[in-house]
């Protein structure tokens, strides 16, 4: 075996990591505060009701099944789209 010698008999210590001679000192656990969800904003647009029915909501084409931010597409009408979410149902309707 051949020596290597840029090879390092003891490892470098990292200078942002704590010498193991220190030691770290335990707190209290912090509590978490809860998170607030916030207002979901859907907008409504052209509804197409075809062999697949697509509704257009922020823009953005929905099939039954999809989802749109946290809540998913499960029915499709002329008068508005059902939808499903953490909250349950919520009805959007064109203005």
């Amino acid at each position: 075996m051949t020596h290597n010698p840029f090879a390092r008999r003891r490892p470098v210590a990292d200078p942002q990591m704590p010498a193991l001679t220190e030691t770290i000192e335990q707190t209290e656990p912090l509590e978490a505060a809860p998170l607030e969800q916030p207002a979901l904003e859907l907008r409504l647009g052209a509804i197409m009701l075809a062999a697949t029915p697509v509704a257009v909501i922020n823009g953005r084409p929905c099939r039954v099944g999809d989802s749109i931010q946290s809540l998913r597409v499960i029915e499709i009408r002329n008068d508005g789209v059902i939808l499903e979410g953490p909250g349950g149902t919520t009805r959007l309707s064109r203005k």
